[in-house]
């Protein structure tokens, strides 16, 4: 296990830092965990924890123990609770041999008695709260029985996946998928459910939520906006439903939306927005040109995604500017 010292206020946004570590301490069963378990103060102040940032270390506990500090990317300190080294006094061995028998029968028996009026160290209900969910988000990940699953878009990812010799889900209109229809939005939701997929790539159909459309609603009447934005509505809802319940099903996910879309300022998306985040990636960085004159287009993307390493990635950190198709 890996306690970080930071605030907990961090632990919702910082838990997928990639952080593996083995944990056995409820319930005796061990698992793989992705995340460090964040320790409040007063946990620390119980482990008689004291820490210094010159040598960067820590003890904790009577007798005293001693610990090497290391640092996470996301900055918090963490600590390797299973390589811990226990400090022995070597003085207790360089006494004479006179009487060392009755010496060491002493020192036996007031560890002895330290051991059993040692307190009991319990966890808050917080940090159990959260160490539960790390661990059932482990679990789910290990029962997952696709890669990649991809409501409101034809295969595409899950051809890349199955290239890997992986599995894929695709749910789109053209494979007689309605997500629109109530009944059809239940029906993908158990196969979700069941699927377990390791990521979720959400791609809503943008064709009325920017772009051309902004020209072209001033040519509908009132009604006919009035439709289109309650059907986009509709599926951004389902939408930010199934990423919930892929971040509880311990999966990854992304959403993936033009720059300018106007789906980025609903509501729906607010509480995910202000967790994730959103960052611009243009698709002349990876290749897209124009069919006729073969001239980089530019179209300005914005991406969400719960691995907070992918916007930092070498991938979408450097781009290399480019003319641009008018």
């Amino acid at each position: 296990m890996l306690p970080s010292i930071g605030s907990d206020l961090e632990m919702g946004r910082k838990k997928h830092q990639n952080v593996q570590f083995v944990f056995q301490l409820i319930s005796g069963t061990p698992g793989l965990i992705d995340a460090p378990l964040l320790l409040g103060r007063p946990t620390l102040e119980k482990l008689h924890v004291q820490l210094d940032f010159r040598s960067a270390s820590m003890k904790l506990l009577k007798p005293e123990i001693d610990a090497s500090m290391v640092t996470n990317d996301a900055g918090q300190l963490l600590v390797n609770i299973l390589d811990f080294k226990q400090k022995v006094d070597q003085q207790k061995h360089d006494q004479p041999s006179a009487g060392a028998n009755d010496q060491e029968s002493r020192v036996g028996d007031k560890m002895s008695q330290s051991s059993n009026k040692r307190k009991k160290i319990t966890l808050k209900q917080k940090e159990c709260r959260c160490l539960l969910a790390q661990m059932k988000s482990a679990e789910d990940t290990k029962q997952s029985q696709f890669q990649v699953a991809e409501p409101f878009s034809p295969p595409r990812f899950s051809l890349e996946v199955e290239k890997h010799a992986g599995k894929g889900l695709a749910f789109d209109i053209k494979q007689g998928w309605d997500l629109l229809n109530p009944k059809t939005q239940e029906q993908v939701d158990r196969l979700l459910d069941k699927a377990r997929p390791e990521l979720l790539v959400v791609c809503p159909t943008c064709a009325y939520s920017g772009g051309w459309e902004n020209l072209n609603q001033y040519y509908r009447t009132p009604l006919e906006r009035a439709q289109l934005i309650r059907r986009n509505r509709a599926r951004l809802r389902f939408c930010v439903e199934q990423i919930h319940k892929q971040v509880q099903r311990g999966g990854e996910f992304m959403l993936e939306h033009p720059w300018p879309s106007s789906i980025w300022n609903y509501p729906e998306l607010r509480s995910l927005k202000r967790k994730y985040g959103v960052f611009r990636v243009d698709m002349c960085a990876f290749g897209l040109t124009c069919p006729d004159t073969q001239l980089p287009i530019q179209k300005a993307t914005g991406l969400m995604v719960s691995e907070s390493k992918v916007p930092e990635s070498r991938i979408f950190g450097s781009r290399v500017p480019v003319p641009r198709s008018p």
